[in-house]
């Protein structure tokens, strides 16, 4: 994905889930996402999709399968409401989900 400016990194907000069942998590999370054509990431790729509110789903072989996707979840107690909104949403994700496959959350 090559290195980023630190201008570039303050536009970007976004939270990267990258797994070994990014197609599977797309199928499931069809309802609260924008599923795409599997597509091979790349710069120019990864400056639209983190521009789109919502999570990114990654496959292990940098591949996205959905953007713009809302994570489900558990209530967690490692959650904390001062660290905004991101970062809760992929611990209660990675709660939820963790167990069922092998997962890497990127809070940017």
């Amino acid at each position: 994905m090559g290195n980023y400016h630190r201008s570039e990194q303050a536009e970007t907000r976004t939270i990267l889930v990258i797994t070994n069942a990014a197609k599977e998590e797309t199928e499931r999370l069809s309802e609260q996402s924008f599923k795409v054509k599997p597509v091979a990431l790349n710069r120019s790729l990864m400056q639209q999709i983190t521009s789109i509110d919502g999570a990114v789903l990654l496959g292990t072989n940098c591949w996205y399968y959905g953007i713009g996707v809302i994570l489900n979840g558990i209530a967690s107690s490692y959650g904390d409401p001062s660290r905004g909104a991101r970062l809760n949403s992929a611990i209660r994700y990675y709660e939820f989900i963790e167990k069922k496959t092998g997962i890497v959350l990127v809070v940017i």
